[in-house]
């Protein structure tokens, strides 16, 4: 069986440090530095804000280490760890871990087993350890370790994302993907059998040969498909050498017309039994001339000999373009253009074994916009600047639109998708797909499956689809959909990025930050974590149905945790918070916030600042916190605390037990039966119908009675200081038939004020409390 700890009910002012049992536990942190340990069981442990270390030992822990600098520690067991906003240090341990840093500069390892570690936005540190990890670094400058595997079977698959990222390979088989951005890949042990490495769209890729932080060969050059690459470190003094025996794409050129690209001493080989070749810099798709006239032809390099001429396709000046196919005669040189009488028609296949035929002129220049189809058993497809169509297959497929209004769909299988420049339209398809949008004003549908989206730059419109995706939106005015089908929906993951942005989590239990912009997050049904971003800005945040955790962070922030029993934290700002139905926990942190309850049994903070609190229908426990607070209980037996400052304090109907604490209060204890006590400072205290309790506390304190006040008793009255004011009812002291008596072994006076309700004042006698009376 396992135990729920509320930080917030047993200590909200010092730092918490809390043990779990042997059973699944769920302790819930506070404002403050929280110290967690979770001990045996599965685990779950939120830090809340505050700078929080938790630790979640053995078993399968969930820990969650909200706004701040958080450490965040899984242990032993499949762990699922969440650092969402703050420069957060995250450790998987053993396990299979899931690891996720949110906003923020962060340190995350994984450790030993088969981890997933996700950065999110700011420049992290990802470190993957042995086993088969996938480390994506999302947003801002990471750097991405593969780690040592402990088997030669090992499999790295990283993703730098946008950014200008550090990747250090291992010694397993790495998947390289570096984004957008100037990435450098650090070569820091023997490469065989490599996976793709690939720079992304629009990038550089430097390669680091003896990982100094200098890049040490080849400056701006992406390897499209690179299943059969080997990079030779044999010789220190030398550059890197790529002998690639497929097709091969560089932005490097000196238009000579002979097979070596050079490119700052850098050296790039193509295998002399490959077909002619085009060099397009990374901005199209690699083609291979197979036919001219529909005859078969073969080339060791760029030229293609024919009996009548030669036919040359370069990229002349370099610009990451091809320029155009030339014809020549057979004693021309072979980059000089010469005219012929006849068009020519020539048959390009790419790296998806697709063929081309295009009829020609001389000189004729190749912008034509392409389908690519994939093979069944999985293919990689790269695009050019055009507006092109990607059909993915059954298997694992590789996109790449690059510039260009591009229409992708993965299919099914586990695919890759990256859009690239341009406003393209992405579908994942079935599979567990991992989909980068890019520039561009975006429309994202990630299809049945477990799948990672980050929108990039752009007004972006994501659609996690059916399953548990992980989204991250990027910059821009972004629409997020964390998962639409409510049968198969997930527990899904979201973060906005910066701008202003609409996030729907669904049904599941998601979690949900807003980054920096005005923005707006509905949790939907399950329980949910909402993060308002650190920014200074105001966002609107619904939990929807469920047992929701909501932070609004910095801004003027709107809270509402809906049905469930939920817990709310303003952060700064003025913020406005209600709990709706359900036992809730609302605390308004800095700034003058206003707090309402809602039904049911609730606990109410004013935090710091001039708050306005409404515990409304349920026994609610209030306090108001720092500040000149106004507090209404509400329907229900309330317990409600002032603390410090000038407060107003209003229990309405049922029993209440009201206490001003510092400052000069005002406190009704309205209908029934209540418990009221004014404090430190100069108070003024109604009981209101009800036989009440009322203790004054120091200062000079005013008791005010009017009719039908019910048989009230004041037990630490001081004749010099305080003041009983009954000017309500008129006349002199004389009519109030005052006498001294005992009642329940307590000395005092009694006053009659009328139709049946009296006054007993404890510990003054008929002569010492005339003189405080004022009629």
């Amino acid at each position: 069986i396992g135990t729920t700890s509320t930080a917030f009910r047993r200590n909200t002012m010092a730092t918490n440090t809390k043990f779990g049992t042997l059973g699944n536990d769920v302790i819930n942190g506070t404002l403050d530095d929280d110290i967690y340990y979770g001990d045996a069981g599965n685990d779950q442990l939120s830090g809340g804000a505050g700078a929080d270390s938790l630790y979640g030992e053995e078993g399968a822990d969930t820990l969650s280490g909200g706004a701040d600098n958080d450490v965040l520690e899984g242990g032993d067991g499949d762990d699922s760890v969440v650092g969402a906003n703050g420069d957060d240090t995250i450790s998987g341990g053993a396990g299979e871990d899931t690891l996720s840093g949110g906003a923020g500069d962060d340190n995350i390892s994984g450790g030993n087993d088969d981890d997933t570690l996700t950065g999110g936005d700011g420049d992290d540190s990802l470190t993957g350890g042995n086993g088969n990890d996938s480390l994506s670094g999302g947003n801002g400058d990471d750097t991405l370790d593969a780690g040592n595997a402990d088997a030669a079977d090992d499999t790295q698959v990283i993703d730098g994302g946008a950014g200008d990222d550090r990747i250090i390979n291992g010694s397993g088989i790495d998947d390289v993907d570096g984004g957008a951005g100037t990435d450098t890949f650090v070569v820091s042990e023997d490469i065989e059998d490599t996976g793709a490495i690939s720079a992304g769209a629009g990038s550089n890729f430097d390669v680091d040969a003896d990982g100094d932080g200098n890049a040490d060969a080849i400056d701006h050059v992406e390897v499209i498909e690179a299943g059969n690459v080997t990079i030779d470190l044999t010789d220190d003094d030398t550059d890197v050498v790529f002998t690639v025996s497929q097709e091969f794409e560089a932005d490097a050129g000196d238009g000579a017309g002979n097979t070596d690209i050079v490119s700052d001493d850098d050296v790039l080989v193509w295998d002399a039994s490959a077909q002619g070749i085009v060099t397009t810099s990374g901005a199209g798709l690699v083609w291979g001339i197979t036919a001219i006239n529909g005859e078969t032809v073969s080339s060791n390099g760029d030229e293609i000999e024919l009996e009548n001429g030669t036919i040359t396709v370069w990229d002349m000046d370099g610009d990451g373009n091809y320029d155009e196919i030339e014809f020549t005669a057979a004693s021309s040189l072979a980059n000089e253009s010469a005219d012929v009488e006849d068009d020519f028609t020539i048959t390009l296949t790419n790296t998806s074994n697709e063929d081309q035929t295009t009829t020609m002129e001389a000189t004729a220049t190749v912008t034509e916009d392409m389908t690519y189809d994939a093979a069944a058993t999985g293919s990689v497809l790269i695009g050019d600047d055009d507006d092109e169509t990607f059909n993915g297959g059954a298997g694992a497929d590789r996109m790449v639109g690059n510039d260009g209004n591009d229409d992708m769909t993965g299919g099914d299988g586990a695919d890759t998708l990256n859009g690239g420049a341009g406003n393209d339209d992405l579908d994942g398809g079935n599979g567990d797909d991992t989909i980068w949008a890019g520039e561009g004003n975006d429309d994202v549908d990630g299809g049945l499956g477990d799948d990672t989206i980050g929108g990039g730059d752009g007004d972006d419109t994501i659609d996690g689809g059916a399953g548990s995706n992980l989204i991250f939106g990027g910059t821009g005015r972004d629409e997020i959909t964390i998962s639409t089908n409510d049968s198969t929906a997930g527990d899904g993951v979201a973060w906005a990025g910066n701008g202003d942005d609409t996030i729907d989590g669904g049904n599941g239990d998601d979690v949900i930050g807003t980054g920096n912009g005005a923005d707006e997050a509905d949790g939907g049904a399950g329980d949910d974590t909402i993060y308002g971003g650190t920014g200074d800005f105001d966002d609107t945040l619904d939990g929807g149905v469920g047992d929701d955790v909501i932070y609004g962070g910095a801004g003027e922030d709107d809270l509402d945790g809906g049905a469930g029993d939920d817990e709310l934290f303003g952060g700064s700002g003025e913020d406005d918070i209600v709990g709706g139905n359900g036992d809730d926990v609302l605390f308004g942190g800095t700034g003058n916030d206003d707090l309402a309850g809602g039904n049911n049994e609730d606990e109410l903070n004013g935090g710091d600042g001039s708050d306005d609190l409404a515990g409304d229908a349920g026994d609610d426990t209030i306090s108001g916190g720092n500040g000149d607070d106004d507090v209404t209980g509400g329907d229900g037996d309330d317990s409600i605390a002032g603390d410090d400052g000038d407060d107003t304090l209003a229990g309405g109907n049922d029993d209440d037990t009201i206490s001003g604490g510092d400052g000069d209060d005002e406190i009704d204890g309205g209908a029934n039966d209540d418990s009221l006590t004014g404090g430190d400072g100069d108070d003024t205290i109604v009981g209101g119908a009800g036989d009440d309790d009322m203790w004054g506390g120091d200062g000079e304190d005013t008791f005010d009675f009017a009719a039908s006040h019910g048989n009230d008793v004041i037990y630490d009255f001081n004749v010099d200081e305080d003041t009983l004011d009954l000017t309500a009812f008129g006349g002199d002291f004389a009519d109030l038939d005052a006498e001294d008596t005992t009642i329940n072994g307590e000395a005092g006076v009694l006053l009659n004020t009328g139709g049946g309700d009296t006054i007993f004042v404890v510990g003054v006698t008929v002569g010492e409390i005339a003189s405080a009376v004022d009629l």
